[in-house]
């Protein structure tokens, strides 16, 4: 049985919604503590961290919120969302793709969801190319695939033998699916991975 994609983002925005508050007010109280710098002192530490749990929130309203709307997130959105939450240290996303808002949706929640594939594709950071087509390009130093992650991106698996692991891939693939497409992937050399849509 399919599950209802419907639910889950109901469900996903609720989490949200609940951990959105409380994160919210801790990093206020954080601001109102007499301000230090330090890189760690506990207050920073403290502030990343919560900075970075607001971020991967967003990231997930992107992925499987916004239920109210069939428009929303826009692409626009999605670009802003991700260049703040993935780690500049490590990786340099390059957006040659129009970022414009025609794109919408469940296109925009695919495109996310491979861009999160791509990243953990790339343990030791790299770069990552989205191209006008909407193909996405990771290269690095050593690029690796996760095998379950694969397997469920191209239909392989079933949900009652999927881990949190494999989950995003399945929800890509389901969102393929919703689209009338699929997520194909060319891994011709050891340190590139494109995925493209067919």
């Amino acid at each position: 049985m399919r599950p209802d994609l419907n639910i889950t983002y109901l469900m996903c925005s609720r989490l949200i919604h609940d951990l959105a508050a409380p994160l919210s007010a801790i990093s206020i109280g954080l601001d109102m503590l007499p301000k230090n710098d330090t890189p760690d002192s506990p207050q920073t530490i403290l502030q990343y961290s919560v900075n970075s749990a607001i971020n991967k929130l967003e990231l997930l309203r992107c992925l499987s919120g916004h239920t109210n709307s069939s428009q929303r997130p826009a692409f626009s959105d999605a670009v802003r969302i991700i260049n703040k939450s993935i780690d500049l240290d490590k990786f340099h996303i390059d957006w040659l793709c129009r970022i414009e808002d025609s794109l919408s949706g469940d296109a925009v929640r695919l495109i996310v969801a491979i861009i999160l594939i791509t990243i953990d594709s790339l343990p030791r950071g790299g770069k990552i190319s989205i191209h006008p087509d909407f193909s996405i390009e990771a290269t690095g130093s050593y690029v690796k695939p996760n095998e379950e992650v694969i397997d469920a991106l191209t239909g392989k698996a079933t949900a009652g033998n999927l881990t949190s692991r494999g989950i995003i891939g399945y929800l890509a693939y389901l969102l393929s699916q919703n689209l009338g497409t699929k997520v194909m992937h060319t891994f011709s050399q050891s340190n590139q991975i494109i995925f493209h849509f067919d």
